[in-house]
């Protein structure tokens, strides 16, 4: 069931399915890659995105298949399912990386919801893709 953020009344989607969830530890998630809103400069980024590890600074950060945002970044690690805002500098997220997911809830940075591609779901084979 989707609910709406205190800040911009966008529609959050709720990807996880039942109530058994294991997660990753606790790390920065790096800021300097979320771009500015062109009409606030806030920096929000919205729960169900796969993310990855930068190798070079142990932060999460967005995954990508080319490893644009960072060495290590084109290796997915888990799916990060909290509403951040990263307009004042990084936060703190945990992962899920076992778990049962709403693909069509889910989303690669940049790109629109419900295109998890194979090649996130082979390694994230520990997540259960409905």
């Amino acid at each position: 069931m989707p609910y709406l953020t205190s800040r911009d009344r966008r529609p959050i989607l709720n990807a996880r399915v039942g109530h058994h969830f294991d997660r990753l530890i606790s790390r920065w998630f790096d800021s300097s890659y979320i771009a500015a809103d062109g009409d606030t400069g806030q920096k929000y980024v919205y729960p169900n995105m796969p993310i990855a590890v930068d190798s070079a600074t142990g932060k999460y950060v967005p995954y990508s298949l080319g490893a644009s945002y960072g060495a290590g970044s084109d290796d997915p690690v888990g799916v990060m399912d909290e509403y951040l805002d990263v307009t004042q500098g990084d936060e703190g997220v945990t992962p899920v990386w076992h778990g049962k997911l709403l693909e069509a809830h889910c989303y690669i940075y940049g790109a629109a919801y419900g295109n998890i591609t194979d090649a996130v779901k082979t390694v994230l084979d520990d997540i259960t893709w409905v």
